[in-house]
C-alpha cells in the first residue's frame, strides 16, 4: 500500500507506555481499509505494545478543515515520524482559525448533548409510566449518543455501531475509565449490556422484549455516570488542545455587577496560597466583593483619624474536596482580628461541567462576568460558555417564578407569624426554631428569585451570605460585625440543630424579641424586593398585572 504519513502517539498501557501510530494511506490506494487490515494485523501480532489506526489521507483533510480537533492535534509536526519522499501530499491548510475550530467543536458538542439530555429525559418519562421497554430504549440510546459525541474527540471518528460493548472498547485505550462503567468481566452487567443493545430492535420491531425495573435502574445509573465522565473528558480535550494551539491570552472580563455591583481586587495570592494545601483546586472566580471601612476621630483620642478596612469576598471554586475548604473557610473567617472574610461555593469539575452544559445561568454569569482569579497550570481560561447567552426568563418561567416565591413566602410568614404566638417561657427554644424555618425559606426564595440558583448547603448562615452578596439590607438587618450580633445570628443560625441534639437553647426574653423583630424586617424588606425584580422582568404592562396581585402586597 501507498503511505503518505505515519503519526506516532504515545498513551499509558497499564504499567507501560503503549505507542499507536496514525498511518494515512494514499487514496489512490486501490483496496478498501479493511481489506488492508489482515496484513496489518499480522505485522502488529509481533509488537503488542504498538497498536494502529488506518485513514485515507485525504478523509483526514477533510476533517481538519471540519475543525476535527483530535486529527489537528495527532497529525502534528511534533508526532510526524514518516513521509512519502515522492508524494507531495499537504495535510493542514494554511491559515486555519483554531478560535473557529474551538468554536465549532463545542458547537457540535452541545447539540449531541441536547440530544443526549431528551432521551435521558425521555427514558425517566416512560420509566415513571412503568413502560420499562421503551424506556431500556431511551437508555440505550442516550448511552450510544454518550460514546459517539465524545468519540470524535478522543478519538477523531465516531464508531459506527449501535453496540454498547463496541462502544465501550472503542475508547479503551484512550479513555479507559468510560471502557469500565460496564465491567465485561462480571456476567451479570455484561448481560445487562446485552440487554441493552437488544433493546435497539426489539423495541420497535418485536412484542415480548422485557427488562425489570431493578436492572434498568442500574443502566440509569451507569448511564448517569457516563454522561459525567464524558463532560470531564470533553472539557478536558477543549483545555488542552487550547493549551497547546492558542497562544495564552487573559481574557478581559466585565466586573461581576450581574450579581453583586463591584470588581474585585487583586490582593487574592496570599488567599489562594492557604486554600490550595485543602484540596486540588482547578479554578477559582470571584462574583461579589464587599468592602467596609471604619474610621475614628476625636479631640479625645491619641489616634486622629484611626482607620481600619474589611474586606469580604464572594468565590466559587472549582476543586474537590467540598468539605475540606469549608472547614477553611469557617477556620479563615473566625481568626482573630479577620480583616479579610470569605464565602466559598465550591463544586467538582464534573458538576460544574455538567451546570455549564446545562446552560445554568447562575453559572454562566459567574464564568462570562466574574474575574478569574486562579487557574491551575495547563488549563484554559475558557471555560466553554462563549456561545451561550443568558437569556431573560419568559412567560411560562416567570410565571413558575411567581408561584414558587408566593409559596416560599406564604410558609415562611406561617413560621415567622407562629413564632410570635408563642409566649411561653418554656418554649422559647421552639419560638426560636420556627424563625430559623421562616428566615431558611425566604432566603431560598430570594436566591432562587435572584441568582436562579439552587445552594448545595441549606445552613442559614451560608443562605444569608448568598443574599448579601444581591441585597444590601440583608447585613443591614443582620450584621456580624460585632460579638453582640454575630451571638445573636449564631444562636438564629444553629436553632434547628441545637434543638434537636441539646435539647434547649441559651435565649432570655430581650435577645428574642430583637431576634423576632429583625426576622419580620427581612421578610418584609424580601417580599419588596422580589417584587421589584418582577416588575423589572415582566416590563411596564406585565407590571400593571402584577399590581393586580398575582404576588402578595
Amino acid at each position: 500500500m501507498v503511505v503518505e504519513r505515519i503519526y506516532r502517539l504515545d498513551r499509558p498501557d497499564g504499567n507501560a507506555i503503549g505507542t499507536e501510530l496514525i498511518i494515512l494511506v494514499s487514496n489512490k490506494s486501490a483496496k478498501a481499509l479493511d481489506e488492508l487490515s489482515p496484513v496489518m494485523n499480522t505485522v502488529f501480532s509481533s509488537y503488542p505494545f504498538y497498536w494502529y489506526r488506518l485513514f485515507f489521507a485525504q478523509k483526514v483533510k477533510d476533517a481538519i478543515k471540519r475543525g476535527n480537533l483530535f486529527f489537528y492535534d495527532a497529525c502534528s509536526a511534533d508526532k510526524l515520524v514518516f513521509t512519502n519522499p515522492a508524494s507531495d501530499f499537504n495535510l493542514c491548510p494554511e491559515g486555519l482559525d483554531i478560535t473557529g475550530m474551538l468554536a465549532g467543536a463545542k458547537k457540535r458538542f452541545k447539540k449531541e448533548a441536547d440530544k443526549i439530555e431528551a432521551f435521558s429525559e425521555g427514558a425517566d418519562f416512560y420509566f415513571s409510566k412503568g413502560n420499562y421497554a421503551q424506556a431500556a430504549f431511551m437508555v440505550h440510546q442516550k448511552i450510544e449518543l454518550i460514546f459517539r459525541a465524545i468519540e470524535l474527540f478522543a478519538t477523531g471518528k465516531v464508531k459506527v455501531t449501535h453496540s454498547i460493548k463496541l462502544h465501550q472498547r472503542n475508547v479503551a485505550p484512550y479513555l479507559p475509565d468510560m471502557a469500565i462503567v460496564f465491567d465485561e468481566h462480571n456476567e451479570a452487567e455484561l448481560k445487562l449490556m446485552e440487554l441493552l443493545d437488544n433493546a435497539y430492535l426489539a423495541v420497535r420491531y418485536e412484542e415480548d422484549y422485557q427488562i425489570d425495573a431493578g436492572k434498568l435502574l442500574l443502566a440509569k445509573e451507569k448511564g448517569d455516570r457516563l454522561k459525567a465522565m464524558a463532560h470531564k473528558h470533553y472539557q478536558r480535550i477543549l483545555n488542552e488542545f487550547a493549551g497547546k494551539h492558542l497562544k495564552p491570552v487573559s481574557p478581559e472580563r466585565e466586573g461581576p455587577a450581574g450579581l453583586s455591583g463591584g470588581t474585585a481586587s487583586h490582593g487574592f495570592d496570599r488567599l489562594i496560597e492557604q486554600m490550595l494545601p485543602h484540596a486540588d483546586i482547578q479554578r477559582v472566580y470571584c462574583f461579589g466583593t464587599r468592602s467596609y471601612v471604619t474610621e475614628r476621630a476625636g479631640v479625645f483620642k491619641k489616634e486622629h483619624n484611626a482607620r481600619l478596612a474589611y474586606r469580604h469576598y464572594d468565590l466559587l471554586v472549582i476543586a474537590g474536596e467540598e468539605e475540606r475548604l469549608y472547614n477553611f473557610q469557617g477556620n479563615f473567617n473566625n481568626r482573630p482580628d479577620a480583616h479579610d472574610t470569605v464565602m466559598l461555593l465550591v463544586y467538582n469539575e464534573a458538576c460544574f461541567m455538567d451546570a455549564l452544559n446545562r446552560q445554568d445561568a447562575f453559572f454562566h454569569t459567574i464564568v462570562k462576568k466574574g474575574e478569574l482569579i486562579y487557574l491551575k497550570e495547563g488549563l484554559s481560561p475558557d471555560a466553554g460558555v462563549a456561545d451561550y447567552a443568558v437569556k431573560p426568563p419568559d412567560e411560562k418561567s416567570l410565571t413558575a417564578l411567581k408561584c414558587r416565591w408566593h409559596d416560599r413566602y406564604c410558609n415562611a410568614r406561617g413560621f415567622i407569624e407562629g413564632a410570635a404566638a408563642i409566649r411561653d417561657p418554656e418554649r422559647m427554644p421552639v419560638k426560636v426554631a420556627m424563625l430559623h424555618q421562616g428566615m431558611e425559606l425566604v432566603c431560598l426564595g430570594l436566591i432562587r428569585v435572584f441568582l436562579a440558583y439552587k445552594p448545595q448547603r441549606h445552613t442559614l448562615s451560608h443562605l444569608v451570605d448568598l443574599c448579601c452578596s444581591f441585597l444590601p439590607f440583608a447585613e443591614q438587618i443582620f450584621p456580624r460585625k460585632d460579638t453582640e450580633d454575630k451571638e445573636l445570628f449564631n444562636l438564629l443560625a444553629g436553632a434547628a440543630n441545637g434543638l434537636r441534639y441539646k435539647g434547649t437553647l441559651p435565649v432570655t426574653f430581650g435577645t428574642i424579641n430583637l431576634m423576632e423583630n429583625r426576622c419580620r424586617r427581612f421578610l418584609e424588606k424580601a417580599n419588596e424586593a422580589v417584587l421589584d425584580k418582577i416588575n423589572e422582568l415582566e416590563g411596564p404592562l406585565a407590571a400593571q398585572q402584577c399590581c393586580e396581585g398575582d404576588l402578595i402586597s
